[in-house]
């Protein structure tokens, strides 16, 4: 179910704060110690300007999708556009600075020395803040070029996707000044990691839960929420289930992510994930039982990274493992309960009607207290496994019966509140 979403009100302190502090992926884990971080960035931004193909014009429509990177089978402009149809095109926050005009190539090279100097002593002596302050220079020139394109193209309405990043509801306060529609899209997770203070005209919400959060983290705005026709979100069959007793774990890739230096959220979940594994490793409770693995698309990228992630889970289930080759949205109706810590898919899975158990030991603010997914969560290892073995004996249709609110069967009319 997707509910649409009203709120008039702004915190300006907290658009800042996130601007310095909110969690960010385009940097490595180790940049945190590198005080040199923003003399390689400015190098690789400039690079990025200058070496760019030759000028070519970006046409915009009058209400377009904008999303972070550009990705391989990407489906993310063919649901928006299946949603609304008066949807003309998608632009690329890290294409922006490419294919520009000479001129603008100056004056964003300018703009983003000027800043990088004024900043390098704060880099320089604040661990802290070190990531963000090292991108804002390319945030402002990123946004600089958003806000001329949306406002020579007349741009009415847009659609933002990946609202994860640092700039998300700075830049979107500076659309809405501009007249623009900005309709928020949050990503298949809970909004507490990322998510809790949301800008925009209009949110879509993805899943059940997320209306749960919404309502907790906004009590003294002003909102509407209204039903929506669902966006389909996922690849699932709604009907043809079939209750058997196989087991499939889904990755959040914690092992590929240490080693390949990708940023870790301050919640904790990349150790909780190791611990956990470490742990089935020494129990033998899979030692017997038949167990299927979904990799994570960061373990699939290359051969080199899958072939290192296929023996890591060999290590820790035992070699009668085996790999689940394909979408791993295809696997939903393939076993009857997945089981993993803290991975997206776990909360698509769930939203496609299917049992799934969510380990968390560490993160406190999730799930919210007296919230009725606290179901579907394992909050210790030994509840992990009594939970596995006692899912297994419910039938599926049984298992969601006071549940459907976090799936797609959701077809309750949500009431219109206001605050």
């Amino acid at each position: 179910m997707n509910t649409f979403i009203f709120f008039f009100k702004k915190n300006n302190f907290k658009i800042i704060k996130e601007l310095l502090l909110k969690e960010t992926f385009a940097l490595p884990y180790s940049s945190r110690l590198d005080s040199l971080i923003s003399l390689k960035q400015s190098r690789r931004i400039l690079l990025k300007i200058w070496n760019s193909s030759p000028y070519k014009e970006k046409i915009l429509g009058k209400i377009i999708v904008y999303k972070d990177i550009r990705l391989d089978n990407d489906r993310s402009y063919c649901k928006i556009k299946k949603y609304d149809k008066d949807v003309e095109n998608i632009i690329f926050r890290s294409e922006l600075l490419e294919n520009l005009k000479t001129i603008k190539k100056i004056v964003y090279s300018l703009i983003y020395t000027y800043m990088s100097i004024i900043l390098f002593p704060f880099v320089l002596f604040s661990r802290k803040y070190r990531q963000n302050l090292t991108l804002i220079p390319e945030f402002v020139i990123q946004i600089v070029e958003l806000l001329l394109l949306t406002k020579n193209f007349k741009v009415q309405k847009l659609y933002f996707l990946d609202i994860h990043v640092p700039e998300s509801n700075f830049l979107s306060s500076l659309l809405i000044n501009q007249g623009v529609r900005v309709v928020k899209v949050p990503d298949s997770n809970p909004l507490f990691m990322f998510n809790k203070n949301i800008v925009s005209s209009e949110t879509i919400l993805t899943l059940g839960y997320q209306i749960e959060e919404f309502v907790f983290f906004n009590k003294n705005k002003n909102y509407k929420i209204y039903p929506l026709t669902e966006i389909s979100n996922f690849k699932f069959d709604k009907l043809n289930y079939t209750h058997n007793t196989k087991i499939c774990y889904y990755s959040h890739g914690s092992f590929t992510r240490l080693n390949l230096d990708h940023n870790r959220p301050k919640f904790g979940d990349i150790n909780m994930e190791l611990n956990m594994l470490n742990k089935i490793k020494k129990s033998n409770f899979f030692s017997n039982i038949e167990i299927v693995i979904c990799l994570h698309p960061k373990e699939k990228n290359d051969d080199a990274i899958k072939e290192k992630a296929i023996n890591f889970y060999k290590n820790i289930f035992g070699n009668h493992a085996t790999i689940f080759n394909g979408n791993s949205y295809d696997s939903f109706n393939k076993y009857d309960l997945g089981f993993g810590a803290f991975s997206s898919i776990l909360f698509e899975r769930i939203y496609c009607h299917h049992k799934t158990i969510i380990f968390n030991d560490i993160i406190r603010e999730f799930p919210m207290k007296n919230s009725d997914f606290n179901v579907f969560i394992a909050k210790n290892f030994d509840e992990l496994l009594f939970k596995i073995q006692d899912f297994l004996t419910i039938k599926n249709s049984r298992f969601f019966n006071n549940l459907k609110k976090y799936t797609y069967k959701n077809s309750e009319i949500v009431n219109i509140k206001e605050f």
